[in-house]
C-alpha cells in the first residue's frame, strides 16, 4: 500500500475519532448522538445482519492494512 493511502486513511480515522470524541463530550448539551452509540443502540440491537456486517467490515479493514497484498 502506498504512503498516500496510509496518510489518507490515517487522516480519515483521526477526523472520525475527533468527531466521535466531540459528540460524546457534548452529547448532553447538544442532544446529538455519537455514531457509535447510534449503531450500538438502534441498529446492532435489532438486526443480527448489521452486527455481522460490522464484524466483517472491521475484519476486512484489518486484512487491508495488516496483510501486504496488492489491493
Amino acid at each position: 500500500m502506498t504512503l498516500f493511502s496510509w496518510v489518507f486513511w490515517a487522516i480519515w480515522a483521526l477526523a472520525g475519532l475527533a468527531y466521535e470524541l466531540y459528540a460524546v463530550f457534548t452529547e448532553k448539551k447538544s442532544g446529538a448522538l455519537p455514531l457509535t452509540r447510534v449503531l450500538r443502540d438502534r441498529l446492532a440491537r435489532r438486526f443480527v445482519v448489521v452486527k455481522l456486517g460490522l464484524v466483517l467490515f472491521v475484519g476486512w479493514l484489518a486484512l487491508h492494512f495488516l496483510v501486504p497484498l496488492p489491493w
